[in-house]
C-alpha cells in the first residue's frame, strides 16, 4: 500500500499531465524502467494464474516483486528530474495502476496518502 501511495504522490507532484499510452517505451534500455515495463505487462497472466489455481498468493507474490522493483526504479532514476520525465511519469502511472487493481482484487482499498 505504501508504494501505492507513494506513486500517487509522485504523479500528484508532476507538474505535467500525460497519456502513458502514447509514449514510446521502445527508448528504455536495460534497467529498473525497463523492469517494471516488462512485469507491467505480465500483470494479466499473473491474474489468470491465481484464478485458474485458486491461489491468491500469486497476486502479493506479483505486489511484492512490482512494489521492490518500484522502489528501486525510484530511488535510482529520478522521475521528475532530468531528459526523461514523461516516459518515467508513465511508467509511475501504469504502476499506480496496477498495484490499485491487484489490491483490489484482494479486498483491500488503496491508499493516496498515508
Amino acid at each position: 500500500m505504501y508504494m501505492h501511495a507513494r506513486a500517487a504522490r509522485i504523479i500528484e507532484k508532476a507538474s505535467i499531465k500525460i497519456d502513458p499510452d502514447s509514449l514510446d517505451y521502445s527508448k528504455l534500455t536495460r534497467g529498473y524502467d525497463f523492469d517494471l515495463v516488462i512485469l507491467l505487462g505480465e500483470m494479466q497472466e499473473y491474474i489468470e494464474k491465481a484464478c485458474k489455481e485458486l491461489k491468491p498468493n500469486v497476486i502479493t507474490d506479483y505486489l511484492l516483486d512490482l512494489s521492490t522493483i518500484f522502489s528501486k526504479f525510484y530511488e535510482a532514476m529520478p522521475v521528475l528530474k532530468g531528459d526523461a520525465t514523461e516516459l518515467r511519469l508513465g511508467i509511475v502511472i501504469g504502476v499506480k495502476h496496477a498495484l490499485a487493481n491487484m489490491l483490489n482484487l484482494l479486498g483491500i482499498k488503496p491508499l493516496e496518502k498515508i
